[in-house]
């Protein structure tokens, strides 16, 4: 079953039923999970769906673009790493991660299944945390140097949707269980969305070109107060 409930009264209902320090937890991470999910969406809008969106990026400003992709990029395995890090640090930092949670669950069936899913969820993001320390957060010298590096792990969309994937799948393995509902993490298209800066540049894009034929040929466009069409 699925509800629909505002995040202040689905955190609420994860605290009552699961309990204050498994509910926070749980509903810190499920968060932290619906944003990751959110921002690659909009990534996957603005450079997964065809090429003739990003020819559309490289009309406008291909270097800006590129950046954007580039930070979008960088922080979604980021993102994917501190999720999927040990719950303590080698400083003996604690951390909010997915593998904080097997130790809150008292039903030994679903802390068994829900390690497992960590544990794929650990060997699915490896990826992440090799392009985080050698490339991220740190810069590794022999990496920059080309001095027999060993190079950086494969890395793809297909690879951050399959690890989100998992993610999803550990947290509504657990609501399922407590709760009897989970949570949609694939977001609907946003008001204010990558999708609509499409459009907007598209758009853009041929009222440019009606202003410029209009100069070029020192002509009224009978068009022009209507704007191009749609």
């Amino acid at each position: 079953m699925t509800k629909t409930l505002s995040t202040e009264d689905a955190g609420a209902e994860h605290t009552e039923v699961m309990g204050p320090e498994l509910g926070a937890i749980y509903d810190a991470l499920r968060l932290e999970v619906a944003w990751l999910h959110l921002r690659w969406k909009e990534y996957v809008e603005l450079y997964g769906r065809n090429q003739s969106r990003i020819e559309l990026l490289n009309k406008v400003s291909p270097d800006f673009f590129q950046y954007v992709e580039h930070s979008f990029w960088n922080e979604t395995l980021l993102h994917i790493s501190r999720l999927t890090d040990p719950a303590r640090s080698v400083n003996k930092k604690e951390n909010l991660s997915v593998q904080r949670l097997p130790a809150l669950l008292s039903d030994e069936k679903l802390r068994t299944k829900v390690t497992e899913l960590i544990n794929d969820s650990i060997v699915a993001s490896a990826f992440c945390r090799d392009w985080r320390n050698r490339r991220l957060a740190h810069h590794d010298l022999e990496l920059v140097t080309e001095n027999g590096a060993r190079p950086l792990a494969a890395a793809d969309r297909r690879a951050v949707s399959d690890v989100l994937a998992v993610l999803a799948n550990i947290l509504n393995t657990i609501e399922a269980h407590m709760l009897n509902s989970k949570t949609e993490f694939a977001p609907s298209q946003a008001q204010g969305s990558s999708l609509e800066l499409l459009y907007v540049l598209r758009d853009g894009l041929r009222f440019r070109e009606l202003q410029l034929k209009r100069s070029k040929k020192n002509f009224l466009d009978p068009d022009f107060l209507d704007g191009p069409e749609l």
